[in-house]
């Protein structure tokens, strides 16, 4: 009976132990189940306060570089501002300069050289160049060429233009036309001319064409050449008078009026050590009919 107690009392005891077990285990599982809640609760809360806060830390790096940036803006505004200022002025300084020189152009204009009533030409120096300019009636001044050097400045007859060149030895001479009346410059090309041939001295023969020696552009003993005839009103032009012999150059072209031309030659003797001149004339209609018949004659000694 004894053994039978025991036994049950045994069995009650492990039955007790048993759900004392169980009854810890729920509650700690419940406890832990509660503080794990808890935990994730605070990591959300403490997520969202980070992030907040990087939210406003970048906020604040633009404001800033926003600040930089306007600032930056405004010195560039100001910078612009006082350049414009500076233009202007170097440019009214320049304006005033340009007219000074004007002045001191029309002050000091020579006039030497008589073009019509009121109206003067100047040859004059600026720096390397020569320049001839005119002085018109309304104190206007026009710079009609700026070349190295200037060697020739005829005058037509009715006083409306002007040509020039600068031929020197062993240079290609330019020939230029000024028309005086609409102040225009024109350059007259000669394209067709003989290879290694410029145009030296010239003469108008009227108010539209005007003779021009054609001459070898190198040597020590080229004096002259052939004459050529050029129409300004049709920029054609064409060899009128030639030569017999290389040594034979026509050398000057003197127009007397309306009535007669004097062309200036010379020989070169053998040795080209010394030559001979001569005269040749023609009349303005002889000139005329070679001009219309577009014939050429020969000079010689």
């Amino acid at each position: 009976m004894k053994k039978f107690i025991c036994l049950v009392l045994a069995a009650v005891i492990i039955i007790v132990g048993l759900y004392a077990c169980t009854g810890k285990d729920n509650t700690s599982t419940a406890e832990s189940a509660d503080t794990s809640g808890i935990a994730s609760s605070e990591a959300l809360d403490n997520s969202d306060n980070n992030s907040s806060v990087l939210d406003n830390e970048k906020n604040d790096e633009l404001e800033k570089e926003i600040d930089r940036l306007e600032i930056l803006l405004q010195t560039a505004e100001n910078e612009k501002e006082s350049l414009s200022n500076q233009i202007n002025e170097l440019e009214e300084q320049i304006e005033d300069l340009k007219y000074q020189i004007k002045r001191y152009k029309y002050d000091h204009f020579p006039s030497d050289i008589y073009v019509k009533d009121g109206v003067y030409m100047s040859l004059h120096k600026e720096e390397l160049n020569e320049v001839l300019s005119i002085k018109y009636s309304d104190d206007s001044i026009v710079d009609i060429v700026k070349l190295g050097y200037i060697s020739t400045i005829k005058i037509s007859p009715d006083r409306s233009k002007v040509i020039l060149n600068n031929f020197e030895f062993e240079v290609n001479a330019q020939v230029f036309l000024y028309d005086v009346d609409n102040k225009k410059t024109k350059e007259l090309l000669m394209p067709n001319l003989p290879q290694y041939y410029t145009p030296s001295r010239m003469s108008w023969l009227d108010n539209r064409y005007f003779l021009f020696v054609v001459q070898y552009d190198a040597g020590t003993i080229v004096r002259g050449g052939d004459v050529y005839i050029y129409d300004t009103q049709t920029d054609n032009y064409r060899k009128i008078i030639g030569r017999d012999h290389y040594l034979f150059q026509i050398c000057d072209i003197d127009v007397y009026k309306d009535d007669f031309c004097v062309f200036t030659s010379i020989l070169y003797e053998e040795t080209l050590n010394e030559y001979e001149t001569f005269f040749n004339i023609l009349t303005f209609d002889e000139i005329y009919e070679l001009i219309n018949k577009g014939t050429t004659i020969n000079f010689s000694n």
